[in-house]
C-alpha cells in the first residue's frame, strides 16, 4: 500500500515582487507524479488577497480589507462557486461578526460583549443554534 506525504514537495520556485506599497509572493509546487499547485499572496496595507490551483485544477481565492478602526470584510470562493464573506465591526471592545454564503444567507454570527465586569460571547449557527462562553477578569 502506498501512501503519499507532502514531505516530497518542493518548492520550485519563489517570486517575491515588490511595487509601490505592496508586496507579492508567489510559489509553485510540485508533488508526487509530477502534479502542480501554486499559491499566490499579496499584501498591502488594510488588505491581503490570496488565490490557489490544486494539483487537480480546482482553484480558490481569499481577499480580507481592514479599516484602521479593527472593522474587517473578507471575502472567500473555492472550486464549485462555494464562496463566503464575513463582516466584522469593533465599537467600544465589542466585536460583531456575519458570515453570509454566497447567495447571500447568514449561515453564522458572532457577538464579543466586553465590559467591566467580563465578557460574553455568543455563536449563533444557521438553524439558530447557539454556544454562549461568558468569562469574568
Amino acid at each position: 500500500m502506498k501512501f503519499a506525504t507532502l514531505a516530497p514537495v518542493l518548492a520550485l520556485g519563489t517570486l517575491v515582487i515588490a511595487s509601490g506599497h505592496a508586496l507579492a509572493r508567489e510559489s509553485v509546487f510540485t508533488g508526487p507524479g509530477g502534479k502542480q499547485a501554486s499559491h499566490r499572496v499579496e499584501r498591502a496595507k488594510g488588505s491581503k488577497s490570496s488565490e490557489w490551483t490544486g494539483p487537480n485544477g480546482n482553484t480558490g481565492s481569499r481577499n480580507v480589507t481592514r479599516d484602521g478602526q479593527g472593522n474587517a470584510t473578507a471575502t472567500a470562493s473555492g472550486p464549485g462557486g462555494r464562496s463566503y464573506a464575513r463582516e466584522r465591526s469593533r465599537s467600544n471592545g465589542d466585536v460583531n461578526s456575519t458570515v453570509t454564503n454566497g447567495s447571500g444567507e447568514v449561515v453564522g454570527t458572532r457577538t464579543v460583549d466586553r465590559s467591566e465586569t467580563g465578557t460574553t460571547a455568543t455563536v449563533t449557527g444557521p438553524e439558530g443554534q447557539q454556544v454562549t462562553r461568558s468569562t469574568t477578569p
